[in-house]
């Protein structure tokens, strides 16, 4: 599996572990959008419905020129798009303005994932 492939793969994860639902997306005929939608459900985010788009990169890259191009585009229109190289840059993105309890074990075990990680 490729570094970015496991970025999405604890993404993934992280997401169904909250309640929220992630679509790998392809677009045809169109380069630069980013790789993942994630959608909130009311019973995952309560009154904060949390939809965005996520361009995931391997650890420590950047998105081309390109790319943040097509980002800008998205915001201008009103989407909300992060880059991330790790979940728990995405995982601090969805529970931004919700600290419950659930969020924040989830966000604490997959940090303690992440370090087993790089100590290996």
């Amino acid at each position: 599996m490729t570094p970015e492939g496991k970025v999405v793969k604890d993404i993934k994860l992280a997401m169904k572990e909250l309640g929220y639902a992630v679509r790998k997306c392809v677009w045809v005929g169109h380069s630069g959008a980013p790789d993942l939608f994630i959608m909130s459900t009311p019973q995952a985010a309560g009154e904060f419905c949390n939809h965005l788009w996520v361009e995931v990169k391997a650890p420590g890259k950047k998105p081309t020129a390109h790319q943040l191009r097509e980002h800008d585009a998205m915001r201008k229109a009103g989407c909300r798009v992060i880059v991330a190289d790790n979940v728990l840059d995405v995982i601090r993105e969805v529970i931004c303005d919700q600290p419950r309890t659930r969020e924040w074990a989830v966000l604490a075990h997959w940090a303690a994932v992440l370090d087993k990680r790089r100590k290996a």
